[in-house]
């Protein structure tokens, strides 16, 4: 098991929203040795236009804010070493390198990466063959790559099953079912699969799975890259046209796949009726989910929400990806929260109580979909999968 990673190499396939925040991370913690980047293309006129990019970020501020603070005047150092074909910096002490020549997985030359993280959003079937260039097992036509992270939930085709070497871990729910043994290919599933397992995990806990009689789950959700700057006309055969209207002035609602992607880090609800919704708003980034769960608890005929507010503030003391507060909160207060999977919203807390022991708890979890949260634990799952590379 290596346990110093300054021998190893972080492969990042991608520098769009996670993989620049990704990157950011490996700027700030170095918890690995060298760090290669794949675009895949040319990019701007030369590597300055990457340099700029990386280092400015119209949500989190500029890179020497994250790494120093807002009133530090110290400034991120970088040394360019290599200009032509693969682009080779340092920066802050870490050393970069950019690819630019292939986005098919099986043709990328990760130059010594060891495990690799796919960011794009496109490579995330695992039930490909290697050799088909939208797989994500091409990764492994580098010898080098011994273990890939896909930081979004598998899609599969119909009738597919994931493979025996792929797994879905969420840090802080089911991390001990990672077998590294024969787990090669792991889904770091999505930012809102991440905070909903968070919020629901500790009351399953509590009261028992057994119990439990239905949810509903509600992500009101910041904007994606994947959305329009201005109305345009849907794909062919698109199941979800809202997706291709203006995202700066509309709300809409779309589908979102957390529910399903939960039943693989928390089986025990596999059987329990699940809804969920998403609702897209305009914001860069800070979302919340609302979720509803309804209990039969003849056990608990006083169950209040200070009682619900207690099981969260203990699961906070012992967790170290979930945070709970009393105070009042905005999405912007939550953003660059690190390692906050959710953040419980106990002012908000309600519990109704029914007919035949029926109970209903009704929660509010903030989530920093990008780097405060989903990244940073994105990058603890890299450095825990490479731990485990022999």
């Amino acid at each position: 098991m290596s346990t110093d990673l300054k021998g190893l190499t972080l492969g990042i396939n991608g520098l769009g929203r996670v993989g620049k925040n990704l990157l950011w991370t490996q700027i700030a913690r170095q918890d690995f040795g060298a760090v290669v980047v794949n675009i895949g293309r040319k990019a701007g006129n030369s590597l300055q236009s990457i340099i700029d990019y990386i280092l400015h970020d119209s949500t989190y501020g500029s890179l020497n804010s994250y790494l120093f603070g807002a009133t530090n005047q110290k400034e991120a150092s970088i040394m360019i070493l290599s200009s032509d074909d693969n682009y080779k910096f340092v920066i802050n002490g870490l050393p970069v390198t950019i690819l630019t020549k292939h986005r098919a997985p099986k043709e990328i030359e990760w130059q010594g990466a060891n495990i690799v993280v796919d960011t794009t959003g496109k490579f995330n079937n695992p039930a490909m063959p290697d050799n088909d260039s939208m797989s994500v097992r091409g990764h492994f036509y580098s010898e080098s790559v011994k273990k890939i992270i896909v930081s979004s939930p598998f899609k599969l085709k119909s009738g597919e099953m994931i493979p025996k070497d792929a797994t879905t871990i969420v840090l802080g729910i089911n991390e001990g079912s990672y077998d590294s043994r024969c787990h090669d290919i792991i889904s770091n599933a999505s930012c809102t699969t991440t905070c909903l397992a968070h919020m629901l995990k500790p009351l399953v806990q509590t009261f028992g799975v057994e119990n439990l009689q239905s949810v509903t789950m509600q992500t009101i959700h910041a904007f994606t890259g994947k959305q329009q700057v201005l109305d345009r006309l849907p794909k062919e055969d698109e199941v979800d046209p809202v997706k291709f209207r203006a995202t700066h002035n509309n709300i809409f609602l779309t589908t979102t796949g957390a529910a399903k992607t939960l039943e693989l880090v928390m089986p025990e609800i596999k059987q329990i009726p699940f809804t969920a919704f998403s609702a897209r708003i305009p914001t860069n980034t800070g979302s919340v989910i609302f979720l509803v769960a309804n209990w039969n608890l003849s056990n608990r005929p006083n169950l209040s929400a200070f009682d619900i507010n207690q099981v969260y503030e203990e699961f906070a003391r012992v967790s170290k990806r979930f945070q709970f507060t009393n105070r009042p909160v905005v999405s912007t207060d939550i953003i660059g929260s690190p390692k906050a999977a959710a953040i419980i919203d106990g002012n908000h807390t309600a519990v109704m109580h029914g007919k035949n022991s029926l109970v209903t708890t009704l929660i509010y979890g903030w989530y920093d979909n990008e780097l405060g949260s989903y990244i940073n634990i994105l990058a603890d799952q890299a450095v825990a999968i490479a731990r485990s590379i022999p």
